[in-house]
């Protein structure tokens, strides 16, 4: 086999010689853009951010800048505005600022959410609204999270 791939499991082995081995990892990734934010679907905006952020190994002091140049209308003349009148907030900060400026006031807070949450169809379906709620809340530990599920059975 000396000088053809062969699989096994997620890595490829390219053989060099008999005694020489190289072993290089397959990536396999789905292009992945960073969305527009218009100041509509906050928290979705927010997951595939963060999810653009860690795929693409963005560093910290990188993050506001993207975010920038990815938001429209509204919430771009906000982020201006927010910026200049912050000093260097963290993405972390920023996002709480954006919770605070774009979620609906009329909605309660992700926690309240959480407990009132309760099951209306199948498990399998409950589990996911408390999925999504849970995503918002990172804080959230694996007790609160079992107390939550099992209050809304």
């Amino acid at each position: 086999m000396n000088g053809k791939d062969k699989e096994e499991g997620c890595l490829v082995h390219n053989q060099k010689s008999d005694d020489e081995e190289e072993m290089e990892p397959r990536t396999r990734t789905k292009r992945v853009e960073l969305p527009i934010f218009e100041g509509m679907d906050l928290q979705g905006w927010i997951s595939c951010t963060k999810k653009f952020f860690e795929i693409h190994k963005v560093l910290a002091k990188e993050r506001l800048g993207l975010a920038l140049i990815n938001t429209e209308g509204n919430a771009s003349h906000w982020f201006n505005f927010c910026r200049q009148n912050s000093k260097n907030p963290s993405w972390n900060e920023f996002s709480l600022a954006l919770i605070w400026r774009f979620e609906d006031k009329e909605r309660s807070s992700v926690f309240e959410r959480l407990a009132r949450l309760k099951q209306d169809g199948r498990v399998e379906e409950h589990i996911q609204e408390l999925e999504v709620l849970v995503d918002q809340a990172p804080t959230t530990t694996k007790e609160q999270l079992l107390g939550y599920f099992f209050a809304g059975l």
